[in-house]
């Protein structure tokens, strides 16, 4: 079972399990999977969530722990 409380919640609340701290939302960008890579890395993050310039599928991008990358897709396209 999820949660989504806030980080006074988390703080005071330490034995919850699955919970969310943070959530984030923002426009997905259509980009090739290069560039999300390269702002991936720009940013310090281990993965990037964008827009499939080629296909129109929202995918995400990641730093694979056995190195290079991987990515995932949705089989969906936006409509």
């Amino acid at each position: 079972n999820v949660q989504f409380i806030n980080e006074q919640e988390v703080k005071e609340e330490d034995d919850k399990e699955d919970v969310i701290v943070r959530a984030k939302s923002y426009f997905l960008q259509p980009m090739k999977i290069e560039e999300a890579i390269t702002r991936m890395e720009a940013l310090g993050h281990d993965f990037f969530l964008y827009l499939d310039k080629e296909d129109d599928l929202i995918s995400v991008v990641y730093i694979r722990h056995e190195g290079g990358y991987g990515v995932i897709q949705a089989e969906n396209p936006i409509a």
